[in-house]
């Protein structure tokens, strides 16, 4: 049993990491893959080049497993899918907003065969209502954008979201840091992550924090809105610098977090 190959796939230039870590899994000459990527000409170049490497092909793909939903992760299944049948599966939760074909869904505890190995899903809403990890067992955890190593990875960045996708996040933190504690992360974007439970309380301890400068907010004004709040918090690159998608974030992030003081 060999573990998984990385793949860095490109991504266009924009508010975005420049790649995305796409993970493959070999069986003889066929193939399955984690998170193929963008749907850009370049990412299908870097993914063709690096199956190319393992002595595989596109068309050799037989399983294609999203993390999640966003447009750096999934998109180029469609393209794969195309050219070699393969199946692609989502996170249960993330289907309302996958702009490509799924074929089926995936929940916590399911297992899916990812080259000549079961690899167990599990369960991490926060980022996406449907995000997942994959439990490779002694070849680490691959965490998608649940867990980043120099990146704070945004809460709640779907159309369909229900709940109170910070309280959930924080579930996930708690379970990963306790369940998977000496696992090695294979994220989504950037290096590998070599401390689990470190990394769960840095992120954790970061929406305390928030969850903490609401309160205080709350506490000189009490009826205060969610645009009035969001501009006296703390936001990575300051409030000014937000904008479009990374402002409408913000602002639903304040409202949950407003939520969680008042629960």
């Amino acid at each position: 049993m060999t573990g998984p190959v990385r793949i860095e796939i490109p991504t266009p230039p924009g508010p975005h990491p420049p790649a995305t870590n796409c993970y493959a899994f070999l069986a003889g000459d066929a193939v399955d893959l984690v998170d193929p990527g963008w749907d850009d000409p370049a990412s299908l170049a870097a993914l063709e080049a690096g199956l190319a490497g393992l002595g595989t092909s596109v068309d050799r793909v037989r399983t294609i497993v999203a993390t999640h939903w966003h447009v750096d992760h999934l998109p180029l299944s469609a393209r794969v899918r195309e050219r070699s049948a393969a199946r692609v599966l989502l996170g249960r939760g993330d289907e309302l907003d996958a702009a490509v074909p799924v074929d089926g869904l995936l929940a916590d505890g399911d297992e899916v065969v990812l080259g000549d190995r079961p690899v167990r899903v599990v369960g991490a809403p926060g980022h996406t209502p449907g995000s997942l990890c994959l439990d490779l067992g002694d070849d680490g955890l691959v965490t998608g954008d649940t867990l980043l190593a120099e990146i704070n990875p945004g809460i709640g960045l779907s159309f369909h979201v229900e709940g109170n996708p910070i309280r959930d996040y924080l579930a996930t933190l708690e379970r990963l840091a306790r369940d998977f504690a000496h696992r090695t992360g294979l994220p989504g974007h950037g290096p590998d992550l070599h401390d689990l439970p470190s990394r769960c309380a840095e992120l954790a301890a970061h929406h305390r924090a928030r969850s903490a400068e609401v309160v205080a907010v709350l506490a000189r004004h009490p009826d205060a809105t969610v645009d009035e709040i969001a501009p006296q918090l703390t936001w990575t690159g300051g409030w000014e610098s937000l904008r479009d998608v990374s402002l409408r974030s913000a602002l639903r992030q304040t409202a949950w977090h407003r939520e969680l003081a008042a629960s």
